[in-house]
């Protein structure tokens, strides 16, 4: 069953704090203070949130305190005063890394937040409107092999942090006092520091990313290899032909990829064609817009992809091997005006055998920008409230839904589950199996717990 949801769901939730919708505007319009930000801001405030890097509105840990959730559940703060994180994950021992937008990584300690950071790329990362350090994945095997991977859209050397950029996918060996190594690009080093991938073939080992769809994230699979999720490179209001990289299975942009730990295509993807260098044998999926969260279902290792949509729809997709998510030629379940009856789409729907829709298609009102997405099953919460949990850093909502980790359809319509969350842009299920939210406009990490 593939679900649309209207326009407003409400209904589980018991109450609702409108002071909080409030503060969350505050805070993105805190966030946007400086010169020349005005032209980031083309949509709304909260959006404003996101372009320029300044301290969050304090205290934070009152405002979790406020966020609207069902009885029985409460959000507790973990830590506070980050600067407009975008991404989290936890190390063995607990602790927790943080991604910031300026491309600084943060570490959690029993005092709070350490000052000194983990990482600092700011003279690499390209930080205009939604471009900067996006994701960060601690390797399942840490403890043995120190790796840290990171995705950040990258600047030209000397260039300001705001020129043209490119996407980076690249790793981290931490000493162990959280020292880093040298840079190991695992995704996109074919980028010339000097012009990106101006002048570079679409074959070529090159993520560009002229505008705000960088995606991204990274997932690992039970087989130790990486599941990356990235954008189209598009960003602007009007039909771009960069958007039709997404369905160019010899280009990085639009797709989920699986690789291995060193970036290299697998024999088992549906693509590949013999040589583990060429893009097409790392592509997994093909057709996505903007997927900026990416996680695999239990048990199958399923990705299940949030896609940001452009005019009429949100989207969660499933993506299994082969599978074609649509974009630009659908947008939800319908077919996109701007581009239906171009060459590339009139050919696409003719030939639809490997087209999938979505398991849930959300439907916009004003602004969105859908984050996903954590599949729950601990002991704590209801057996109603296990399944996959998703949220909107522009609405502030999180919800659940029961997706199927085999087939990837949506078993019943998604219920909400929390309300002015703070521009929730990162979910993860933690170490002892709580969900943790990372909020953006609190500058802060918390955690949803179940007390009946």
């Amino acid at each position: 069953m593939f679900i649309t949801v209207p326009p407003v769901a409400r209904g589980s939730l018991l109450r609702r704090h409108t002071v909080l919708a409030v503060l969350a505007i505050a805070v993105a319009l805190v966030l946007v203070g400086g010169a020349g930000v005005a032209a980031a801001c083309k949509l709304t405030p909260l959006y404003c949130g996101f372009s320029e890097p300044s301290p969050p509105l304090e205290p934070y840990a009152e405002a979790v305190g406020e966020i609207s959730l069902p009885e029985g559940f409460s959000a507790v703060s973990i830590v506070g005063g980050l600067t407009v994180p975008t991404a989290f994950d936890f190390l063995p021992d607990g602790r927790v890394l943080v991604a910031e937008k300026s491309g600084l990584v943060r570490v959690t300690s029993d005092d709070g937040l350490e000052q000194e950071p983990v990482l600092d790329l700011r003279p690499r990362v390209n930080t205009q409107y939604f471009r900067g350090l996006v994701s960060i994945a601690v390797d399942p095997q840490f403890a043995r092999n120190r790796f840290v991977y990171v995705v950040y859209s990258g600047r030209r050397r000397g260039a300001r942090a705001t020129s043209a950029t490119f996407v980076r996918v690249s790793r981290f060996a931490l000493s162990r006092d959280l020292s880093p190594g040298r840079e190991r690009v695992i995704l996109g080093g074919a980028a010339d520091p000097a012009n990106g991938c101006v002048g570079l073939p679409s074959t070529a080992d090159c993520i560009a990313s002229p505008g705000d769809h960088i995606g991204a994230d990274i997932a690992f699979g039970k087989d130790g290899n990486l599941y990356v999720s990235t954008g189209d490179g598009g960003g602007e209001e009007r039909v771009e032909e960069r958007a039709f990289k997404a369905q160019d299975v010899d280009d990085l942009g639009g797709k989920v990829l699986r690789v291995t730990r060193d970036g290299r295509g697998l024999p088992t993807n549906p693509f590949y064609d013999g040589d583990p260098t060429t893009n097409r044998s790392k592509v997994w999926a093909v057709g996505l817009r903007n997927p900026f969260r990416l996680t695999l279902a239990p048990g199958t290792d399923l990705p299940v992809v949030a896609d940001v949509g452009w005019r009429s729809h949100e989207e969660i997709n499933a993506a299994p091997a082969g599978a074609n998510l649509g974009w630009p030629c659908f947008e939800g379940n319908d077919p996109t005006p701007e581009y239906e009856s171009t060459a590339r789409c009139e050919e696409l729907k003719d030939d639809a055998r490997d087209l999938r829709a979505p398991a849930v298609v959300l439907n916009r009102t004003g602004n969105a920008s859908v984050t996903g997405g954590v599949f729950y099953s601990g002991g704590t919460y209801p057996v109603e409230y296990h399944g996959y949990f998703f949220a909107d850093w522009v609405q502030g909502w999180i919800r659940h839904v029961a997706i199927d980790a085999v087939s990837g359809e949506a078993e019943r319509e998604p219920e909400d589950f929390a309300e002015n969350a703070g521009g929730p842009v990162a979910l993860r299920i933690g170490p002892e199996g709580g969900l943790y939210v990372l909020s953006l406009n609190f500058g802060a990490v918390f955690r949803i717990d179940h007390r009946p």
